[in-house]
């Protein structure tokens, strides 16, 4: 049974659950479509269970993972015994750039804010990550400023903030609301993908964000609030 499962099977009880999963190894896609179980105790199946092909198998998803770079941004869910990037239903991407342009009355995220940043450079925010946490007067915040388009100002707390035209009106944003907004998209891209795989309706997916091993703890929690923003639940 130990070989077997090794080799790319998944074992799935009389009843039709899942309850083993394995890595796709040296059977290949050449592989028998399933093995019944003969006799427990034998060389590679035991009575009661089914092994199946991964492709036979719906993987469930629950979790999903974000990479919130500074630049682009990546969420991915596990399948097949490893990773696989989310593409964008709306660009068939695996990417989302990081950042948020308004125009009028509309908001645009991504590879839409992308577009309009040609054109709409001085009302759109980038670089949100590197500006998460740090002091409006800080060293690296001033270096950071040299790069953007859009107006800045120092805020109350004596953060950041990027201000834009929004519906003809000027709006503060701190960083995390940027990233939020983002993170909002990734979430939606996520649980798209799980409403397209899993068996049963889609519950509440859960999220873990990766940050730089650079950032602070302060920064660190400021994440977390990112998160809170968004309205995503997050384990870590």
């Amino acid at each position: 049974m130990t070989s077997l499962l090794k080799k790319g099977w998944s074992k799935v009880s009389s009843a039709g659950t899942k309850v083993y999963n394995s890595f796709w190894g040296d059977f290949g896609e050449s592989s028998p479509e399933s093995i019944e179980g003969a006799s427990r105790g034998g060389p590679s199946t035991s009575s009661g269970f089914t092994y199946k092909r991964h492709d036979d198998i719906a993987m469930e998803i629950s979790v999903y993972g974000v990479d919130l770079g500074n630049s682009c941004s990546h969420v991915s869910v596990a399948r097949g015994g490893g990773f696989e990037c989310v593409l964008d239903d709306l660009t068939g991407k695996r990417t989302c750039p990081t950042m948020v342009s308004f125009v009028q009355k509309e908001r645009h995220i991504g590879d839409k804010a992308e577009t309009q940043a040609i054109r709409n450079w001085r009302n759109t925010a980038r670089s949100a990550k590197r500006l998460l946490g740090l002091p409006y007067d800080s060293a690296q915040a001033a270096h950071e400023r040299r790069f953007l388009q859009c107006n800045t100002r120092r805020a109350d707390d004596g953060g950041f903030e990027f201000v834009l035209q929004m519906q003809g009106k000027e709006e503060a944003f701190s960083p995390e609301q940027i990233l939020a907004m983002v993170l909002k998209k990734l979430h939606h891209m996520a649980h798209g993908e799980a409403q397209r795989t899993n068996s049963k309706p889609t519950g509440r997916l859960h999220s873990v964000l990766s940050v730089p091993v650079w950032y602070t703890a302060g920064q660190r929690e400021r994440m977390w609030d990112v998160a809170a923003i968004a309205g995503v639940d997050c384990l870590g």
